[in-house]
């Protein structure tokens, strides 16, 4: 329902959502950001050599997925991915065990938030989602993303932190 609204009376959706269905002629943001993440091939041009970087409108934020493949290679935006999904994956062990429902729910919520966002990004720069003008978790440059995001992840580890001294008929010398 939002994105029927957003469309129909926010002119800046409206463009980007038909660029990205329909199409447009010359470059948009997607085929500049596909373009300039397939430059460095496997293996990367190397930091600082790529240069189509410079077409990109913002290399340093949204588009930071693009620029570490055109510098880094293709096999460097893998590592980040798995990276992220090891995230994912470590959250959902730590809540299989987990009794308390506000926990797991909590948890689940700010995990699906920061995953989330990641993969957002990364979709973008793939020209798989529309422009979005979100930042890739920790790596992207911005100074409210990176304070949300610690606030975001401090808040999982507290939540799932163990307590060894909880219960603590695992540690009575029985005797």
């Amino acid at each position: 329902m939002f994105i029927v609204l957003a469309y129909n009376f926010y002119p800046v959706a409206t463009q980007r959502i038909d660029a990205w269905i329909f199409g447009t002629e010359g470059l948009t943001h997607d085929k500049m950001a596909l373009a300039t993440l397939t430059n460095g091939g496997f293996f990367g041009l190397g930091p600082g050599l790529g240069i189509k970087k410079y077409s990109l409108p913002e290399g340093h934020t949204d588009y930071i997925f693009s620029v570490i493949g055109e510098e880094f290679g293709l096999l460097a935006c893998m590592v980040i991915a798995i990276l992220y999904f090891a995230i994912l994956v470590r959250i959902i062990i730590r809540l299989l065990d987990e009794k308390d429902q506000f926990v797991v729910l909590a948890v689940t919520g700010l995990g699906a938030q920061f995953i989330g966002q990641a993969m957002i990004n990364m979709a973008v720069n793939l020209g798989v989602f529309p422009s979005k003008g979100m930042t890739l978790p920790f790596i992207s440059y911005g100074g409210s993303s990176i304070l949300a995001l610690s606030m975001t992840c401090g808040l999982i580890l507290a939540l799932t932190k163990r307590n060894p001294y909880l219960d603590r008929s695992l540690y009575m010398v029985k005797g």
